[in-house]
């Protein structure tokens, strides 16, 4: 998960207007510093509120540990048979570095050692206007911060997948008000990297114009790219994945970004058409 700071300013004027609409996040953060974190990150609200659930049964077994070269991992969902949703920024070292980091595992229901199924990535795609060094010193491009990856076998038929909800505007505004249906986040945490935990009904506090969203689900490192989600007639529908927290170094409130899925939903479904998927899906 990327870590960046905020000045004092910055983050009074956003609790004090939370409600309020900017015309993009990269202005409500005009005063956000990029910064390395040395310590563990805890972006949690008053406590922690997250729980280990049983990654065996779905929807839970449809999130799963992405592993890189660099042995570092990131969380996704398989939102296809194929298909893995996740963040952009875990395709790359860190630190602002454009070398790849090559994605070599995916784990559906990853459970200390066990799995409920296995597949390795055979390709992936990350929109074309994200770059990791920019990523990590404007919040302009947040909502470019998703990616998806191409698994050589089939194992959303075993684990599950995932639908993609394309938030509608009225949607979020109930959300605000907690007026709407309970959003749920799971993912592999840093301090529990082996289990998968989840912050069942948190709120979402803010949203952007550039299709990212703040939010109050309790999230580590690790838990990049994981899916925030709700329940629609039975049905589980990925709103947005985890991008980013904001962390307030001279005070107690942090603020939790998520892309929501209006950025990826269109490229979403071009990608289930594109040769770059159909030729690795027969």
């Amino acid at each position: 998960m990327t870590v960046r700071s905020l000045l004092r300013a910055a983050v009074l004027a956003l609790a004090a207007a939370a409600l309020a609409l900017p015309p993009t996040a990269g202005e409500a953060l005009a005063q956000a510093k990029p910064a390395a974190h040395e310590d563990p990150l805890r972006a949690f609200f008053g406590h922690d509120d997250r729980q280990r659930v049983d990654s065996s049964s779905y929807p839970w077994s449809a999130i799963g540990k992405v592993y890189f070269d660099s042995g570092g991992h990131c969380t996704g969902a398989l939102v296809a048979p194929r298909v893995v949703l996740t963040a952009a920024h875990c395709f790359f070292l860190g630190d602002g570095s454009s070398v790849i980091d090559r994605p070599t595992d995916f784990f559906a229901g990853f459970d200390g050692g066990e799995y409920v199924a296995r597949a390795y990535p055979v390709s992936y795609y990350v929109p074309p206007g994200f770059e990791p060094g920019r990523h990590l010193q404007t919040s302009e491009i947040d909502g470019l911060d998703w990616g998806f990856l191409v698994l050589d076998r089939d194992i959303g038929s075993v684990a599950g997948t995932f639908a993609v909800h394309p938030l509608a505007d009225w949607e979020l505004r109930q959300a605000l008000d907690r007026q709407w249906l309970p959003v749920s986040q799971a993912g592999y945490s840093a301090d529990d990297e082996n289990r998968l935990t989840a912050h069942i009904d948190c709120p979402i506090v803010r949203f952007f114009s550039d299709r990212t969203f703040f939010h109050e689900c309790d999230t580590l490192q690790g838990d990049s790219g994981s899916p925030l989600f709700v329940r629609v007639n039975g049905e589980y529908r990925i709103i947005a994945l985890e991008s980013a927290t904001y962390m307030n170094e001279a005070g107690p409130y942090d603020f939790n970004m998520a892309v929501d899925a209006r950025a990826f939903y269109q490229e979403f479904l071009r990608f289930l058409t594109s040769s770059t998927y159909l030729r690795h899906a027969q």
